[in-house]
């Protein structure tokens, strides 16, 4: 490569390298340290890291060097750039090698890190390259100056031995040159000896002489001669002595002369040989120390960095002007992950040096090391999980980095989104003392789990529910996060002093919960007590490892979270302090806590919570075929809350209690509850049987269309029809239990697993106003018994035959008894209203229950742990309107008024228990006036006898329909002192008489009905009264007031009189309806004064003629008279004789008892009316009549009426 002009000159041309691609930018390397960026250039070139690039600079700022790709008129100019530095290249020999770009296979391989995903893995692998990167660089350093080291060691050794062989050699010649000369100067020294011997024996001799003159004068004078020859002698051996002496002092020179030229040559060659190693090992250091930069620069360069850094601050919110998110962030930035290099020895400047040149402004030097840190993240998918480990000596210190960690969390999700179960054993909730001021009041169930739980069973209870909710989130998604992140909340666990307080289920559930984190998006933050976890892991260490393997473990190292595990040695995190929020707490609290409430004060629409067209039939029955499965409405943001009735394993969630104020969104639940079953399974895997004890109509829309999946539709229901469907559910259980025996299993899931078999759909029995079945214990009733004696039944083998109880309330603390079975009803949903009624079904200690009632419409609690408070779940109840109710259900009734699904469900028609005739669209007048004229039916039973269409009954025949025939005594007497109720029998009466004649010969242009009217009370414009009768049916109805009453009682006398001697036909049914008989004085009075004629009889008298001699004549009466004694006053005591079929309602004790017989009159619904047939029923029936019709729906039938004669005729 050319040699790189350290300013990179504007349009100069220049070569590179591609050392990576990150976020769609080309990052280029043009020299050592010199980083240039093409921008958005990686769709555009097609090069791989490693390859080579021409490049033109454009820019050249504080931003950094932008860069384009050369274009071939611009080569030409990178021609002369190259010549110009060939021209320098001679004058920096060095500076060329620094310049060289190592190729591929001379860089060590980097993990791909810059381009993963931002969080924990990213972060992780960017660091850990680095250690790796920077420790081989430190071995690589380390491994040369060890070779150097060991040159020169090898040189001062091979210069060690020649110095220690050479003086050995010169010390060895020494010795035996001083012991050769020693040798010859004593054998010189001997041979003086014997001189000196020969002395002494010419000395001796010339003693031994001394007395011979002549010989001694001799002797003297031979030895003066001896005594020179031994001075000689001495002189020569002294002189020899000499001679050697010097001898061996020169030959000593010598050799120590040698010795010195040896050393002095093996030093010199020693000299050679470390410069030489030490020019190898400055080369080779500098080789390692080129190759270590752009090591670090291609894996961790400064762009790349600052660019990864620049991305992961982005996410952070700005504690100076915080906003609310308004999206789901993928990951979260916690504070940044560390690495500590050492620069303690030598060798370790140069990495730090290395590193440093590309992170400057993300390295600080410490004592003994220099410590790089980047921004760190979790990924949200991946589980933001930590696990911070302490000793106790640490334990304030940290407990104190748990609720700004928390707090991040919360300020980084959108308002409302993120839910926190907090655990705070020890402090009893003071560690989190500013979460809770995120959503006070109303608004604080949306974002955490109740309160903060420190109690061991409370522990367990909001684990072991936290669990279930995944669990049930793991069922409902999959692994289908873009839905989860839409519908449900993040769910944060914050924990501290872990594992205090935790039972051995609650760690189960614990580890549970760490081990899916991941999947589910839970984010999972733990302070543990080392000292506590050595107790734990003693006795359970499998499990606790288990635990710590699933979180990013860490362990406090004073302000630094040390990673744990060798493959994070010398990484540690440090937590964002969060001090930019601490100074901004106070408006960032406000501006959360407002957006919860402006979240809150929206409603959550049924719509809402389905990711489908709810009015597209092909979207339906899509629900959980082994439990019921009920979408109830929303939870925080997007959580859907589900009543799952019938859950195996052990549940006892299979029955519920639901207990709100009216007006508060217990009805909005109800239809809620209702719609939601009708569109999530089909009538062959649930139905429904709908009760309301209210003064009210909630449930009567439902009986307008064709809805097989409605068995039972009762509206304002009697106790009697109550206690009629928990029998007829007794005897279904009974049935199923035998049914599902003679197939060899014992529950109903069991049995819809096996072939072949017919289906067993699930029932869901839905009460509301329940209380008006148990009275209290002083008022106790058989009525009372007998329903809390099927109930008991029913929640106690109900669940395994597939028959779930709801019931619904405002308190229930007025139904005396069912308390009893709250045990075996598990789930309690308390919407908002008195804390008495939430109090009803939950437990007395359950904080939720005061916390609801602050809370706006719509809001409840679902508890599905039996009323515990660690098992509430604020929701907000979806909201249906009538629009789209009604909207939806014309859907459900075209879906199954197609012929081909109408042929499946033929034989499943809705019972229905109403206040008014005109709501029941399968009532004959409602057929008649929808269907062909031609569909008209017989109603009674006789073929002579003419049926009533007057009410509901309470048993599986839920028609009321009383018949009379042209027989003695089949007279109707009516006697109560509701006029209003009296009124609307009469008029259905006469409605039902006019259909019944459609099914005969007769001439329907003569009258049918005549009406003595008496009516005294007053009613709406839009009700019928009998004047409206009369106009719409003119021809077939008589109406007479009281001053034409004696006309019409004569008329009709001479009728049956006529009738009775021959003289005219019985082929014409003719009604007389008396509407208050006891207002009739002006006939008393005339019976009492009216003596002018004794032969003719009185009106009082004719009328007791028409009661008596009518009936077999085809002359009927139906008479209303408001009690017993103005009956007697106008008829006589003898007045029941003429009467077989008696209703009667609203009369005290004694008269219901004359009247009907009946025994248990307190115990009647103030709408219920008792009918005694006395010449055929053993058994009174109980029935509801319906209200007076509306005017409306009379013309409708009137019109209907008039072109069915028509037709006829």
């Amino acid at each position: 490569m050319n040699k790189v002009v350290l300013d990179c000159k504007v349009g100069q041309a220049y070569d590179g390298r591609i050392i990576n691609l990150y976020q769609g930018n080309v990052i280029v390397e043009l020299g050592d340290g010199i980083i240039g960026r093409i921008l958005n250039g990686a769709g555009e070139i097609e090069a791989a890291i490693g390859d080579a690039i021409r490049v033109v600079v454009t820019e050249n700022n504080s931003a950094g060097i932008t860069l384009s790709l050369a274009k071939p008129e611009e080569e030409a100019q990178a021609a002369q750039a190259s010549a110009a530095d060939a021209d320098t290249a001679d004058d920096a020999d060095d500076d060329a090698d620094d310049d060289k770009v190592l190729s591929p296979d001379q860089i060590r391989p980097w993990d791909d890190w810059n381009h993963m995903q931002s969080g924990h893995k990213q972060a992780v692998t960017a660091m850990s390259g680095l250690r790796a990167h920077t420790q081989a660089f430190r071995d690589d350093l380390t491994a040369a100056r060890s070779e150097w080291e060991h040159a020169k060691e090898s040189s001062q050794s091979v210069y060690d031995t020649i110095v220690n062989s050479a003086t050995a050699q010169a010390n060895s010649d020494i010795n035996i040159l001083e012991s050769t000369i020693k040798a010859r100067i004593s054998s010189t020294e001997s041979r003086l000896g014997a001189v000196n011997d020969i002395i002494n024996a010419c000395q001796s001799f010339q003693k031994r002489a001394a007395s011979n003159d002549v010989a001694h004068n001799a002797i003297d004078a031979a030895y003066s001669n001896v005594n020179q020859a031994q001075q000689a002698v001495q002189r020569a051996v002294a002189e020899k002595k000499q001679a050697l002496q010097q001898l061996k002092n020169c030959q000593i020179a010598d050799t120590v002369r040698k010795k010195t030229e040896k050393i002095d040559k093996a030093r010199q060659e020693q000299i050679d040989r470390d410069k030489q190693s030490e020019l190898h090992f400055n080369a080779q250091n500098r080789r390692i120390r080129i190759n270590g930069r752009r090591d670090i620069t291609v894996g961790f360069n400064h762009a790349t960095v600052r660019a990864y850094a620049q991305d992961i601050r982005a996410s952070r919110f700005h504690a100076e002007n915080y906003e609310c998110p308004q999206a789901v962030p993928e990951y979260i930035m916690l504070g940044n992950i560390g690495l500590h290099i050492p620069q303690t020895a030598q060798d370790d400047m140069p990495v730090v040096q290395a590193v440093e040149a590309q992170a400057e402004e993300f390295g600080s030097k410490q004592d003994d090391a220099y410590c790089v840190e980047i921004p760190y993240a979790q990924r949200l998918s991946d589980g933001i999980s930590l696990l911070i480990r302490y000793a106790p000596s640490d334990r304030i210190h940290i407990q104190g980095l748990i609720q700004p960690l928390l707090l991040k969390l919360f300020l980084s999700f959108p308002a409302g989104k993120l839910e926190a179960t907090m655990i705070d054993p020890p402090e009893l909730g003071a560690s989190f003392p500013d979460i809770p001021k995120l959503a006070e009041g109303p608004n604080a169930a949306r974002i955490i789990d109740t309160k903060i739980w420190s109690k061991e069973r409370d522990i367990e209870n909001a684990i072991a529910t936290l669990r279930q909710r995944l669990e049930n989130m793991t069922q409902a998604y999959g692994g289908d996060q873009e839905s989860r992140l839409k519908k449900e909340v993040i769910r944060a666990l914050a924990i501290t002093d872990f594992p205090v307080g935790f039972s051995d289920a609650a760690l189960k559930d614990l580890h549970a919960i760490v081990r899916n984190s991941a999947s589910l998006g839970v984010c999972v933050l733990i302070c543990a007590n080392d000292e506590e976890l050595e107790k734990l892991r003693k006795k359970n260490g499998t499990l606790l490892t288990e635990i710590t393997q699933s979180v990013v473990e860490t362990h406090a190292q004073g302000s630094l979270l040390m990673l744990a595990g060798s493959k994070y040695q010398n990484l540690y995190l440090r937590l964002d302090d969060m001090r930019d929020v601490m100074a901004n707490k106070a408006a960032i609290l406000r501006q959360i806590s407002a957006q919860i409430d402006r979240g809150t004060g929206t409603k959550e629409y049924f719509e809402d919570m389905y990711d489908f067209d709810v009015y597209d039939s092909n979207n339906w029955f899509t629900g959980n075929h082994d439990e019921v499965a009920i979408p109830l409405g929303v939870k925080g943001a997007h959580t859907v809350v589900k009543m799952v009735l019938g859950r195996g394993g052990g549940s006892t969630e299979h029955h519920a209690l639901i207990a709100g104020q009216t007006g508060a969104g217990k009805s909005t639940l109800l239809h809620t509850l209702i719609m939601s079953t009708l569109i999530s399974y089909s009538p062959d895997e649930v139905q429904m049987y709908l009760l309301d004890f209210k003064e009210g109509v909630e449930f009567s829309a439902y009986t307008r269309y064709r809805l097989p999946s409605l068995r039972v539709v009762a509206v304002n229901s009697e106790r009697e029809f109550g206690l009629a469907v928990l029998k007829e559910l007794c005897t279904e259980l009974e049935t199923r239990t035998k049914h599902f025996t003679r197939y060899g299993v014992s529950d109903i899931n069991s049995y819809a697993k096996l072939p072949d078999v017919p289906k067993v759909p699930k029932l869901l029995l839905i009460f509301d106003e329940v209380q008006e079945l148990f009275r209290s214990a002083g008022n106790s009733d058989s009525i009372s018994a007998e329903c809390l004696s099927c109930l008991n039944k029913l929640v106690m083998q109900g669940r395994a035959m597939g028959i779930h109880v709801i019931l619904a309330c405002q308190d229930f603390h007025n139904c005396a008894g069912l308390e009893a079975y709250f045990s075996q009803m598990a789930i309690r949903v308390a919407v908002k209203g008195s804390e008495v009624g939430a109090a009803s079904i939950l437990n007395a200690d359950n904080a939720g229950i005061r916390a609801l009632q602050n809370q706006a419409a719509g809001a409840a609690i679902y508890n599905g742990g039996g009323g515990v408070e660690s098992a509430n779940n604020f929701f907000q109840v979806a909201y249906i309107d009538e629009e789209h109710r009604l909207m939806l259900l014309e859907k459900l009734n075209e879906y199954y008024q197609d012929p081909a699904v109408d042929a499946l469900y033929h034989d499943q028609q809705t019972r229905t228990l109403l206040t008014n005739a005109e709501d029941d669209v399968h009532n004959c007048f409602n057929q008649f006036i929808c269907s062909d004229p031609g569909s008209v039916h017989h109603l009674a039973k006789a073929k002579d006898g003419y049926g009533l269409l007057l009410g509901l009954g309470f048993g599986k025949k839920s028609i009321f329909m009383p018949e009379l025939q042209p027989k003695d005594r089949d007279n109707l007497l009516i006697v109560s002192r509701d006029e209003k109720t009296a009124l609307s029998l009469c008029e259905l009466s006469a409605m039902s008489v006019l259909y019944e004649e459609l099914n005969t010969n007769a001439d329907k242009e003569n009258a049918l009905v005549y009406i003595l009217d008496l009516f005294a009370d007053e009613l709406s414009n839009d009700e019928c009264d009998f004047d409206t009768l009369e106009a719409q049916f003119p021809q077939q109805v008589k109406v007479a007031k009281v001053g034409e009453a004696e006309t019409l009682i004569s008329d009709l006398y001479e009728i049956v009189l006529a009738r009775a001697e021959g003289r005219a036909p019985v082929n014409e049914r003719i009604f007389l309806i008396f509407f208050g008989i006891n207002r009739a004085r002006r006939l008393r009075a005339s019976s009492i004064y009216d003596d002018s004629n004794e032969e003719t009889l009185s009106p009082l008298e004719k009328l007791q003629v028409i009661l008596s001699k009518g009936p077999r004549n085809g002359i009927n009466s139906i008479v209303w008279g408001e009690n017993i004694r103005s009956l007697e006053s106008m008829l006589g005591d003898r007045y029941d004789a003429t009467f077989d079929k008696r209703i009667a309602f609203g009369l005290d004790d004694a008269s219901m008892d004359t009247l009907v017989a009946e025994s248990e009159p307190r115990s009647l619904h103030s709408h219920t009316a008792v009918y005694m047939d006395i010449s055929r029923d053993v058994k009174n029936t109980h029935f509801r009549p319906y209200d007076i019709p509306a005017k409306i729906w009379v013309e409708q039938y009137a019109q209907a009426y008039d072109s069915a004669i028509h037709e006829q005729v």
